[in-house]
């Protein structure tokens, strides 16, 4: 927070004079003409390809962000002209569904249904690959020795208890000393890396986002740890070795 805060109060013109690069001098190590010549053109041809991808994302992200506020209004439109019995059952509906609901086809049990099924949905995890018709996982603690297995990115042990964290209303009832236990981490979390004791992510590599401010924080992480969220419950008392990435439960 103090960082965003520092952000917002510095002044907008940070930069006040922009040097252009200069290629011949950056490559002055290349001996050969031509090469140097490719080098050079290549240099500002992916300079410029950065700069095209940013501009493009921000384009992306407008538009998404324009639908999603017609979609809303639309919604809202919908719900007074008793169409729909609440806002959010528009993005249980495709497109031409909601233009068949508009025209007076009666589809909001088809959105309610949606939904309730989406929430069954959501829980389940599948193989990265798969033949035929996908089976969902089942995970349990390994039989050998009643551990759980991950990829270590944050060297360290602890212990703690698990809370399960699915979505900022999760996060925002950590307490000082418990081990966060996630799916995945978004930048939104990073305030909570300075309470908890370590961290479990079922998704994740060592320069994923987690994994990154985890090792700022000197945070014990442990990702790629399939089915933590399933497995471990809220209160179980374990034990992470993020060196060995190992997790153990030590008390339910």
């Amino acid at each position: 927070m103090n960082y965003l805060s520092s952000i917002i109060k510095a002044p907008k013109n940070l930069v006040t004079k922009v040097e252009e690069l200069d290629y011949k001098k950056e490559f002055a190590f290349v001996g050969n003409p031509l090469l140097k010549a490719a080098c050079i053109t290549f240099a500002k041809k992916s300079r410029q390809a950065v700069v095209d991808r940013e501009y493009t994302k921000s384009c992306l992200i407008k538009i998404i962000d324009l639908f999603k506020t017609q979609y809303a209004r639309l919604a809202e439109l919908l719900v007074s002209s008793g169409l729909l019995p609440e806002t959010d059952l528009i993005y249980f509906l495709t497109h031409k569904e909601t233009g068949r609901l508009i025209a007076g086809e009666a589809l909001a049990p088809l959105a309610l249904r949606r939904r309730k099924a989406y929430e069954i949905q959501k829980e389940l995890t599948f193989d990265d690959t798969y033949v035929g018709k996908p089976v969902a996982d089942t995970f349990e603690l390994e039989d050998s020795d009643g551990v759980l297995r991950g990829v270590p990115v944050s060297n360290g042990v602890c212990e703690g208890v698990v809370h399960i964290v699915n979505s900022a209303e999760d996060a925002d009832r950590l307490q000082k000393g418990e081990i966060m236990v996630a799916k995945f981490t978004d930048i939104g979390w990073t305030p909570y890396y300075s309470i908890v004791n370590g961290l479990v992510t079922e998704i994740g590599s060592a320069l994923s986002h987690g994994a990154v401010v985890a090792r700022e924080y000197n945070l014990p992480t442990i990702v790629n740890v399939k089915g933590a969220t399933q497995v471990l419950k809220n209160g179980d008392h374990i034990t992470m070795d993020a060196a060995k990435g190992t997790i153990a439960v030590t008390g339910r």
